[in-house]
């Protein structure tokens, strides 16, 4: 399974049709100095990875933290608040067989402490982590969003930037096969280097730099790998590609 970083870019919004997968930001709920955000999904089907920032006012909300977690494996430590005005966060379903949800479903909630008794706006971005959501299939192209920013369902196209990087240099990355090795193809040959890191940055794996002629390669891990979402990265003629693999 080939894996992709995106760029965020906003498109004029479309009618959503049934297997467009919508994110909300929705519902503030007050209480006391605090006020609670409910993150609502639709057409959530057979996902098995997302990955996206939430942005929030500094000026009028600090972030206190998430609770009535609704995914399977989803817990606290999916979040990351540590830098003020942004939340990441970063979930993928252990099994890879997919994820589906009933519309109207609360993913989980956002707790903010007002400064001012007061709330600013809450939206999704693209900075630090970029948005990806992919389901067993494929990597989704496109999702809609609803949040203080956009009131009405509004497009984003995620765009390919790894794609780009595929075509241009002939590098297509797929999975970790079952016997722990990265499968990989060049359709032009080419001297490259590889790393392999797990999902909090840790070094797994190094690769000095090789020729490799047209055709299927593989990368042999030769370690007991966990299942979860590995990251692949690499630089040709001093342009840097990062891909995300699964291994099950």
């Amino acid at each position: 399974m080939k894996s992709i970083l995106y760029i965020f870019a906003f498109l004029i919004p479309m009618g959503i049709n049934a297997e467009d997968l919508v994110m909300k930001i929705t519902n503030p709920q007050v209480s006391g100095n605090q006020v609670v955000y409910d993150v609502v999904t639709d057409h959530f089907t057979d996902l098995i990875s997302i990955q996206y920032s939430v942005s929030y006012d500094t000026n009028k909300l600090t972030f206190a933290g998430i609770q009535n977690l609704n995914l399977p494996q989803l817990s606290e430590d999916n979040f990351y608040g540590g830098i003020p005005g942004v939340i990441t966060s970063l979930w993928y379903d252990p099994t890879l067989q997919g994820t589906s949800v009933s519309d109207g479903t609360i993913l989980y909630q956002i707790i903010f402490n007002m400064k001012n008794g007061t709330y600013g706006s809450v939206c999704f971005s693209d900075e630090p982590l970029e948005s990806e959501f992919a389901r067993v299939d494929n990597v989704l192209n496109s999702y809609f969003i609803v949040d203080d920013c956009h009131a009405d369902p509004f497009e984003v196209n995620l765009s390919t930037s790894t794609e780009e990087f595929a075509d241009r240099f002939g590098l297509n990355v797929f999975t970790i096969a079952r016997d722990q090795k990265i499968v990989f193809a060049m359709t032009q040959q080419q001297s490259i280097e590889f790393h392999v890191f797990d999902i909090n940055g840790q070094l797994i794996s190094a690769f000095p730099k090789k020729e490799y002629s047209t055709g299927q390669h593989t990368l042999n891990m030769n370690k007991s790998l966990l299942s979860g979402i590995y990251i692949l990265t690499t630089e040709i003629e001093h342009q840097p590609a990062t891909f995300k693999i699964f291994y099950q």
